[in-house]
Formats: structure tokens, sequence, C-alpha cells
């Protein structure tokens, strides 16, 4: 009987292990600044979010903001959309730095960083207003956008913890 109960109590605290962190997800993937369904988005397709706590997330927002900035890097080279090529290499460049700097808890640079990233996200998007693009090229734009707000917003959230 007293096995019985022992292995009922941990499975009842690894259940609520993993409600914890679902609401820590649903906390922060609802905060006013972050766009919900992409945030969703990123922590669905990283495994080790579950067991992560605002530290990790952050990690890992900045991580598909990462993935994102390199993919979109190597289509504007693909297209040749030259002036977008040359800032996504810089916004993939900043979101590493971001992500070292993440690393090393030095989160006032990631901060800094991600700022540099989101303008010169900012310079290729005017640069392709009017601009007729493939749906492709205009998919990942929108979601390099959300990824860096996320990632911002995100950090911030874990700056003010």
């Amino acid at each position: 009987m007293a096995y019985n109960l022992f292995s009922l109590a941990l499975l009842f605290s690894f259940i609520a292990t993993i409600s914890c962190d679902e609401a820590l997800i649903n906390k922060v993937c609802t905060h006013e600044y972050v766009r919900i369904d992409y945030c969703f988005l990123c922590f669905n397709t990283n495994p080790n979010t579950t067991q992560q706590d605002i530290y990790g997330l952050s990690g890992t927002s900045i991580s598909c903001a990462r993935r994102q900035a390199n993919d979109l890097s190597v289509l504007f080279q693909k297209h040749n959309f030259i002036i977008c090529h040359q800032q996504f290499q810089i916004v993939a460049q900043s979101i590493e730095a971001a992500y070292e700097s993440w690393k090393r808890k030095d989160y006032d640079s990631v901060m800094e960083l991600i700022t540099e990233a989101d303008k010169s996200y900012l310079t290729c998007s005017r640069e392709l207003e009017g601009v007729h693009v493939p749906k492709k090229v205009s998919a990942g734009m929108s979601r390099m956008d959300n990824f860096i707000l996320n990632a911002g917003a995100i950090v911030h959230t874990m700056l003010m913890k």
C-alpha cells in the first residue's frame, strides 16, 4: 500500500511539473507584446521547451529568430535581392551574437543586438515595399518580423522578472 501511495505521489508531482511548464509557455506566449501563433510555433518546434524556465525560453526564442534569419539570407541570395541579402547577413550576425550574449548571461547586450537585427530587418522590409516577391520570401519576412518581436519581448519579460 505504501508503495502505491508513493508511486501515486510521484506521478502527481510529475504531472504538476508538466502543467507548470505548459503554464509558463502559455503565460509567455500570451504576453501582450508577443505574437501568440509564432510563439507557439517556435516553442512547439523545439522539444526541450517543456523543460525550460523563462531563461531557457528566451534562448529558444532567439534560436528561432536565428534559424529564420539564416534561411532568409540564403533565400534573398537565391532570388538576387542584394540589399536584403546584405541586410540579412547583418540580421543573422546580430542574432547569432545575441544568442552568444544570452549564453554568457549578458542580457543587456542581447536586447541591443536584437534591436540591431530589427533595424536591418526594417531596412530590407522598406526595400521590398512595392516589389513583387515570391510567396516564400513574404512568408519568411512575416515569420522573421514575429520571431524578432517575440525574442525581444520574451527577453524583456525575463529581465523584468
